[in-house]
């Protein structure tokens, strides 16, 4: 009975669900005892049938027969369902033991993501990249550089840019063997040689191999030579150990030089033109013509409108004279050339002279540079407008030169720089007659004297009169300086005699009398009744705007007779005017 009342009571026991025991594990992760599900347990077994084979998955895959024919189907087993939970599940009585929570820092936040950089050179492009700003060299190409170290054998020449270039110290020793540069000393070098770094050379020295010479015109390094003779078609020139070559007189200077006898005995270079057996040709003018392109390139730069620059004179022409600037060639004008007058170029510059020019204007030529350049002399000397023109005034007399003969009239040097003209209808011929042409009452080269009846300082320019010696030896009649104006009345001298009038003139002015107005009769022979030199009383009636005079006559005699008439009843005490007949008979008989 105990054991079945016990056993009965642990039945009851048993069958009242307890909770799930906590493990050190639930409670290092804080499950609460109880929440852990325990796993389902297996099936009552059927009867007639072992519960583990019931509860056992089947073994190996499933063979179904259909239609006599097997298939094989393989199938997976179910996962055990969950057991559904006791809502009046006491909770359970065991400590839960809860970790302590650790305060960790905020992560930062992600790092932006950069795009990769994408290579869009090839290393062919990088590395040209990187070799920009660094001098390239050739061979025979020209280069200035400086010494800065010179060994036994060897010296060290910088180019700039981080090159260096050797040279051999043969080539810097004179005649005695002594080195005639030092360290810090600027040469004008040549490039001979780009294997094992950058050689240079001065030139190919005299007595150079056929080898040496080849190389030299290859690469166009000049050479040096002695010009031993001249002969019909050039120069014969000693290049040194037997060596013996040619220069065609075409290519001895940069122009045509019509004496060679001068080069007989000096040493120059050379740029080897041609290389034939045995002879060889050689080109003064394409070296010279290098170096002229070279300084010309860097005087371009600085060339500009009323720069002052030093020359050289190359040649003189009828039309003035060519100058050297260094690299560039300009032209002076005839009339740059002095402020006087030049009829020859050659009376002031020759070949050869150093002048100091300034530039009066520049025109481009080909490929955009600067190629025509007009030249002044003139301009840098004194103006004698300033001290010698201004000082002039109408009614002046002095001596002069004719040096220029034109058809409208003869100019007279007054002072250099300073002339005047003697209008055609001013000449009279030797015979007394009108001179058609100046050259028939002058000639170049003649003095004579004049007088001042006209002056436009803003052009420039003296109306001239000419006289006579006798009559310069006179006094010049005192001029009132005023300007002329209508109304005045002026005692004045015929100076020419035309049909339709008289030229005449007076200290201060000059202008024209029409026959109208002399009061002659119509038709009347006016080279009879008023010759040249007639002296007159003439009243100006007209100033057109051109500051032309038209005079009167009769308008001068009118205007007398009128001051007489004042004159006369101022000294009898009447009042002016002629009154009625009536008060000059009165007067007449009183």
């Amino acid at each position: 009975m105990t054991d079945q009342g016990g056993h009965g009571g642990s039945d009851q026991g048993r069958g009242k669900k307890r909770p799930h025991p906590k493990t050190f594990g639930d409670a290092r992760l804080g499950i609460p005892a109880g929440a852990r599900k325990p796993e389902r347990p297996p099936a009552e077994a059927a009867p007639g049938r072992p519960a583990a084979a019931e509860a056992a998955p089947p073994k190996g895959p499933i063979v179904e027969r259909r239609g006599g024919v097997g298939i094989r189907r393989h199938e997976r087993p179910a996962p055990p369902a969950a057991p559904p939970k006791d809502a009046s599940e006491p909770a359970p009585s065991a400590k839960v033991f809860r970790a302590p929570r650790v305060e960790r820092p905020p992560e930062p936040p992600p790092a932006p993501e950069l795009p990769e950089p994408v290579e869009t050179e090839s290393f062919a492009e990088l590395f040209a990249r990187s070799e920009t700003g660094r001098p390239r060299f050739s061979p025979g190409q020209r280069v200035v550089g400086k010494i800065v170290q010179i060994g036994k054998d060897t010296a060290f020449v910088e180019l700039g840019g981080k090159v260096e270039a050797l040279i051999d110290v043969r080539e810097l020793r004179d005649g005695d063997g002594n080195v005639r540069q030092v360290a810090g000393q600027t040469i004008d070098a040549y490039v001979r040689s780009l294997e094992d770094g950058v050689w240079l050379t001065l030139t190919i020295p005299k007595g150079a191999r056929r080898e040496a010479l080849q190389q030299a015109r290859e690469s166009g390094i000049p050479v040096e030579g002695t010009v031993t003779a001249v002969n019909k078609g050039g120069l014969e020139v000693d290049l040194g150990g037997g060596q013996r070559a040619f220069c065609p007189a075409s290519q001895a200077s940069l122009r045509f030089v019509q004496d060679l006898s001068g080069l007989v005995g000096q040493r120059l270079q050379f740029l080897v033109a041609e290389l034939k057996d045995r002879d060889v040709v050689l080109s003064r003018r394409g070296l010279l013509e290098r170096e002229a392109a070279e300084k010309a390139e860097a005087l371009r730069d600085t060339l500009v409108v009323g720069a002052r620059l030093e020359g050289t004179v190359t040649g003189v022409r009828d039309f003035g004279a060519f100058v050297d600037l260094g690299g560039l060639e300009g032209l002076v004008p005839i009339s740059e050339l002095s402020h006087r007058r030049v009829a020859n170029p050659g009376e002031l510059l020759q070949p050869g002279q150093r002048v100091t020019v300034e530039v009066l204007r520049l025109e481009s030529g080909k490929g955009s540079q600067t190629e025509k350049i007009t030249l002044s002399l003139k301009a840098l000397e004194s103006d004698p407008w300033l001290d010698k023109g201004n000082a002039l005034v109408p009614g002046q007399r002095l001596p002069g030169k004719v040096v220029r003969l034109q058809p409208f009239g003869a100019f007279v040097e007054l002072f250099p720089g300073v002339d005047g003209l003697v209008h055609v209808s001013r000449l009279e011929s030797p015979d007394g007659h009108r001179a058609v042409h100046p050259k028939d009452a002058l000639a170049e080269g003649q003095a004579i004297w004049v007088e001042v009846e006209a002056i436009d300082r803003a052009a420039r320019k003296i109306a001239l009169r000419p006289i006579s010696a006798e009559e310069a030896a006179q006094p010049a009649p005192a001029s009132s300086g005023a300007a002329p104006r209508v109304g005045d009345v002026v005692e004045a001298t015929v100076d020419k005699v035309e049909s339709f009038g008289l030229f005449v003139r007076w200290p201060g002015g000059r202008g024209l009398l029409p026959a109208a107005e002399l009061g002659t009769p119509r038709g009347a022979d006016l080279r009879r009744s008023h010759p040249a030199g007639t002296k007159l009383k003439a009243a100006i009636i007209e100033i057109d705007a051109k500051g032309r005079l038209r005079l009167s006559k009769v308008a001068a005699d009118q205007a007398e007779e009128r001051a007489e008439v004042a004159s006369y009843l101022e000294s009898s005490g009447k009042a002016p005017g002629f009154g009625t007949l009536g008060d000059l008979l009165k007067g007449r008989k009183s």
